[in-house]
């Protein structure tokens, strides 16, 4: 996100801030510093902000580092229950064992839900279950991949994220 789209969007900036980049690991180059953003270069406003640092006005270090998350990839409930009413996102039986329900999107499955899933087939596993809950497992199996799958999971979250937007 940008700083014109954060301002734009009408994030709020509260107190004395720094707007600065690094130019290499040891140098920083500081874009603004003050109260407000008036008088702020244009150029700067284009810039993605990936931290906010806030600052005493008198003070050479941040009192708290925040990153932001981008979540420009994020998939989102809505986005995985939009997949569900078009057909995209999937219940099928397990391939692997010709047994139990894994999550499908696109050309890939994944499992999502424990034993409740594994056990039954698609049909019996959906006839009893919360759909709003079952979206809730698909989406911690999702953000499994990015926080704990370090092997390929960015790139299989990246995949499932596509295959969805596109819908």
């Amino acid at each position: 996100m940008t700083l014109r789209e954060m301002i734009e969007a009408g994030i709020g900036f509260e107190g004395y801030r720094k707007v600065q980049c690094w130019v290499n690991e040891d140098y920083p180059e500081i874009y603004h510093a003050g109260n407000d953003f008036h008088g702020i270069k244009e150029r700067y406003l284009d810039r993605e902000v990936r931290y906010i640092f806030p600052y005493q006005e008198s003070d050479s270090m941040p009192g708290i580092t925040i990153e932001l998350y981008e979540a420009e990839n994020e998939i989102t409930k809505e986005i995985l229950r939009n997949g569900y009413e078009k057909g995209i996102v999937k219940f099928i039986t397990d391939p692997n064992m010709e047994a139990g329900t894994v999550c499908s999107i696109g050309e890939y499955w994944f499992y999502f839900s424990g034993t409740d899933a594994e056990e039954k087939n698609p049909e019996e596993f959906l006839a009893g279950a919360d759909m709003e809950e079952v979206l809730d497992r698909v989406l911690a199996a999702l953000d499994w991949l990015l926080d704990e799958n370090e092997d390929n999971g960015d790139a299989e979250y990246n995949y499932y994220y596509a295959v969805l937007r596109e819908s």
